[in-house]
């Protein structure tokens, strides 16, 4: 039993630091303490000397809490790629490609026209820090940042008419992008928070459960 215990804690332990910082490394070790804690209760299963039905019934419940710890945690981690990819393609490339624009113009612009770009280019830096923020910190106060920074953009690109209309239509699709990131995050900040974090405190719950009863006899 405190091999499957140490497995399970090990488990909880690469699935937080996925979420903190994830890499392949985290998913592969998460895996690998997963099939352990696996075979660990397959094994305790049967070699156990307890055949109580409320032992045999802790075991069989443990096993469908890691079944589902696991589906959720490849949830998880399928949700992140899909986050960062959207970011990538519909955030970070259109936000650079348009700061290589309006910096093109600022240079070729004279004194007084300067000013309204380089408050165009101080809009999109703190855009992209936010964007960047809210992927890897997603809360309200995050997703309010990136909203505000879009809106002010779109204000700056349309109220100057030195600006050429057709740069406003980005800000257009950053928003319809950010909309789809937003939907994203829901689901993946509820796999993290609720599926993955409630399963977790089952998992821990059944562990001790199972310890007890194993004293007992």
């Amino acid at each position: 039993m405190n091999n499957l215990e140490n497995d399970i804690i090990s488990l909880q332990g690469h699935a937080v630091s996925f979420i903190d910082n994830a890499n392949e490394n985290t998913i592969t070790k998460f895996n690998f303490y997963s099939n352990k804690a696996n075979l660990d209760l397959k094994q305790l299963k049967e070699n156990t000397l307890n055949d109580t039905p409320e032992y045999k019934n802790s075991l069989i419940r443990l096993g469908e809490y890691l079944n589902n710890y696991q589906d959720t945690f490849d949830q998880v981690v399928v949700n992140r790629q899909k986050r960062e990819h959207l970011y990538t393609t519909q955030f970070k490339q259109p936000i650079d490609d348009l700061q290589v624009k309006i910096s093109d113009l600022e240079e070729s612009s004279n004194n007084d026209n300067k000013v309204i770009f380089n408050d165009v280019l101080l809009t999109i830096s703190n855009l992209k820090h936010a964007i960047i923020s809210y992927l890897y910190k997603p809360n309200f106060d995050e997703a309010q940042n990136v909203k505000q920074n879009l809106n002010h953009l779109h204000k700056k690109l349309t109220s100057n008419s030195v600006i050429d209309e057709s740069y406003s239509n980005k800000t257009v699709s950053l928003k319809q992008a950010y909309n789809q990131l937003v939907l994203l995050t829901r689901n993946y900040t509820f796999s993290v928070n609720v599926v993955l974090t409630g399963t977790e405190n089952e998992l821990l719950y059944l562990t001790n459960e199972i310890k007890n009863i194993e004293k007992m006899n």
